[in-house]
This record gives C-alpha cells, structure tokens and sequence, in this order.
C-alpha cells in the first residue's frame, strides 16, 4: 500500500505540488515517480593520494552494503545537480578497516576524490546549475536571508528542468563571495546519496571478450568517466559527440573517430568531433544518445573510451597489404603452397601488431 499525502494527490492531478509565491515560484504538475529506487544519504570522505583512480565505499559502508551486491547496481547521485554515476562493486572497498571515522566512531562514508567531486558538483561553489525540485527545496530548508540570496543569483533555464546561476554575476561582486560562502559552509549542498537499482545480467559471449582481451594488446585502450553537457544543436540530428581536444588526444582519437559511451549496463559507438569550448572534464552528447543511454536529464557521469574495433577498420588497407605482401614473399621461398598459407598465417598477427604500434603509443 501507497500512503498518499494531500500534496502527492495534487501532484497527481497536475495541480500545485509546493504552494509558490514571488520569491518561491510552485512546481506546477511535478511529476511523482513511484518505482524500485532505494536511496540512503551518506557523509563524503577523501581517499589517499595513492586511492584516487575510483570512487570507494568505506569498509564499513562496504560490508552494509555487500549483501545487497548479488541483486542491485550501485549508483551515486547529488540530487542538486540530479547527476548519478555508476559504481561498480567490485574492487570498491577501500580496506581502511575501521580507520575511516566520524566523531571517533568508524563511519559509513563515499570516499570521493577530487576529480570526481568536480564531476558531481561537490567541488566548486556556488553550483552553477540546480535541479528545479533540489532549488525549491532548498528555499523550504533556509533562512529568509539565505532564500533571498539564492533568489537574486539563481533564474530557471527555459524548457528544462534546472535554475542556473545568474551569467552575469561577477566573481568579485560582495553577492557572488556571500553566495559561495552559503554554499560552501551549508550542509545543504554536500548530500551525497547511493541509489540502488536491481542489477541488470548482461552475459558476454566468450568469443567477444577474447576479442576484446586481444584488441586490447593489440590497438591500446584508454577510458575516463566525464560529465554529460548539451551539445550542438545540429549534432542531435546527426548523433555527434562533442569533446575536449586535450580530452581527445588522452584517449587517442582523431576528429571522425567512433568513441564508446558506457552507462551503467547501457553502451553505444558515436562518431566524435572537437569542442574546445567544452571543458577537459565533459562530453557534450545528443538527445538520442542520452535516450539510448537510458539517462533522465543532463549532468550525468558516463565512461568513455576509444572504439578498438574502429581503429582497426581504419588500417584494414595497411595490413591487407602487409599480408599480401608476406604471403607473396613466403611463397617464392617455400614453393608448397600449403606449407606457405600456414607460415603467412602465424607471421600476419606479428605484422599486424607493428603496424598497429603508433595506436598504442598514443595511450601510453
């Protein structure tokens, strides 16, 4: 049973979810989301220097949290800027043993470092944009000093679902430092939840993980989880991604490349082209990719790495002609024909893998 309050019903009927005045505008038809989503509010915490490759649950989070890892997907989500990331479970203890404490006790925390506080929006106040439901709630939590600041700086984006700070505020400005202070020092703005999702079985075929193991070796493989953004407008209509150039050549992808997305069990290949108005930290993917992706908005953190099997198409020229090349050469040297496609066939990966050499260099 569903125990709806006299709010949820008028959600429901597309009424006022939240009673709105000038300075606090109502959610008009806010929708209510009624699903398998389990969601609990947890303390953030910095890794070691040497611990900073990945986000990771502290010992004791992790052993809350492994009886659960057989049947659900972990995911970290800052309801402010409505961006989740996917967690793989495995490997993401981060074995403090207990070190990791709160008011002397140890403590269930998120150990997130630097780089992926930026991706979350923990890192750098005031945020620059903010879920529509996250600001209205807000203001219901604050002051009416602090309602009144945030309502001078924030102004909702139009046709979406988000208040974004105001462009034309100043860094310098006394409004701008009062702002980031807030938002700094606030327990407001550093909710970091975990939700749970049941896990999705994607079985592999043996064949194509070989496969992969071997163009791993091969070609070279580079991955870094970024920051979904909008892109260009004409890049919906022809499914473009959009990235950084110093965040391309890390990945080792020219302009026309095909990249792989990979959010949570979902992935796809896109053709990338550069943005350098995109910082190194964001990818800027078209409407269809997100829907394919299974994302609900914006703001979400995917992985992104080089198409191996892509890169490899593009010197299918170069090695046809190196294996014609070997088998023409075997063959004025052992006259068996036989005996010559055997010695072609095991020096053809050899050559290959010279041939493919520069790929590699490009990622390590």
């Amino acid at each position: 049973e569903i125990l709806l309050t006299n709010r949820l019903i008028r959600t429901l009927y597309g009424r006022e979810w939240i009673e709105g005045t000038e300075e606090t505008p109502g959610l008009e038809g806010a929708p209510l989301l009624v699903g398998t989503d389990f969601e609990e509010n947890y303390d953030l915490g910095l890794p070691k220097a040497d611990q900073i490759s990945r986000v990771y649950f502290s010992s004791l989070l992790y052993q809350d949290l492994e009886p659960e890892a057989a049947d659900s997907d972990f995911w970290l989500y800052n309801p402010l800027t409505d961006t989740r990331m996917y967690l793989p479970f495995e490997g993401s203890d981060y074995q403090d043993h207990g070190r990791v404490v709160k008011n002397g006790k140890p403590a269930r925390k998120v150990m997130v470092p630097r780089y992926y506080r930026i991706l979350m929006g923990w890192a750098s106040y005031p945020v620059a944009r903010i879920r529509k439901e996250s600001y209205v709630r807000l203001l219901e939590e604050m002051t009416p000093e602090q309602r009144d600041l945030m309502t001078q700086t924030y102004h909702p984006v139009e046709s979406e679902m988000f208040y974004d700070l105001d462009a034309a505020l100043d860094p310098e400005s006394r409004l701008y430092q009062d702002l980031a202070v807030l938002q700094t020092q606030s327990p407001l703005f550093h909710r970091a939840e975990i939700l749970r999702r049941p896990r999705r079985m994607i079985r592999r075929p043996l064949p194509a993980k070989l496969w992969n193991r071997l163009l791993e070796h091969m070609i070279g493989t580079a991955e870094f989880d970024l920051k979904v953004t909008w892109t260009q407008d004409t890049d919906d209509r022809n499914n473009i991604a959009r990235l950084n150039p110093d965040m391309m050549t890390l990945l080792g992808v020219g302009e026309n490349d095909k990249i792989i997305i990979r959010y949570g069990c979902n992935s796809l290949s896109l053709r990338v082209l550069n943005c350098e108005t995109l910082d190194s930290g964001q990818i800027g993917l078209p409407a269809p990719a997100r829907l394919k992706l299974g994302m609900n908005s914006v703001n979400d953190v995917v992985t992104v790495g080089r198409n191996m099997n892509h890169i490899l198409s593009k010197y299918s020229q170069v090695q046809a002609m190196t294996i014609l090349g070997t088998l023409l050469a075997v063959s004025e040297v052992l006259p068996d024909v036989w005996t010559s496609l055997a010695v072609s066939a095991l020096a053809a990966p050899v050559l290959v893998y010279f041939v493919l050499r520069e790929e590699r260099e490009k990622v390590r």
